[in-house]
């Protein structure tokens, strides 16, 4: 049973890094890739950034790039 948790816990942080690496490399990826299109970078921004406030890590995944 210490070992359905030990994995679920560690299967849970696996989740929650890759859900923060696809949301910075989406945010990373409009930066150019979406020039022409303004009204739908804006709503994936708003998508990835409120992604990565849900995750907790809205402060700890960005940086000044």
């Amino acid at each position: 049973m210490a070992e359905d948790t030990v994995f679920g816990a560690r299967r849970g942080l696996e989740l929650h890094e890759r859900h923060v690496k696809y949301f910075v490399k989406h945010l990373q990826a409009l930066s150019h890739q979406y020039v022409s299109l303004d009204t739908s970078r804006m709503t994936a921004v708003y998508f990835c950034v409120v992604g990565l406030d849900m995750l907790r890590a809205l402060e700890t995944a960005l940086t000044s790039e």
